[in-house]
């Protein structure tokens, strides 16, 4: 194990699995970014939208941090 691979390997995937949670990350916190600023600015807009996304970006982030504990 190479300090280059040891965290893809404590997280039990490799580095190409690695990117694609990370991608995944990425996109659901752009998400959250997007819709929460539109409907920061129209309250009225995309409620639903912004909040199931945080949900989405949170369940994500709960399973994927789980190999940290």
């Amino acid at each position: 194990m190479t300090t280059l691979t040891a965290h893809c390997e404590k997280a039990d995937t490799g580095y190409f699995g690695h990117l694609r949670i990370g991608s995944h990350m990425v996109f659901w916190s752009l998400a959250v970014f997007v819709t929460s600023t539109i409907h920061a600015i129209l309250p009225f807009a995309l409620e639903k939208a912004s909040m199931d996304a945080a949900k989405k970006l949170a369940s994500l982030v709960d399973t994927t941090f789980e190999h940290h504990k």
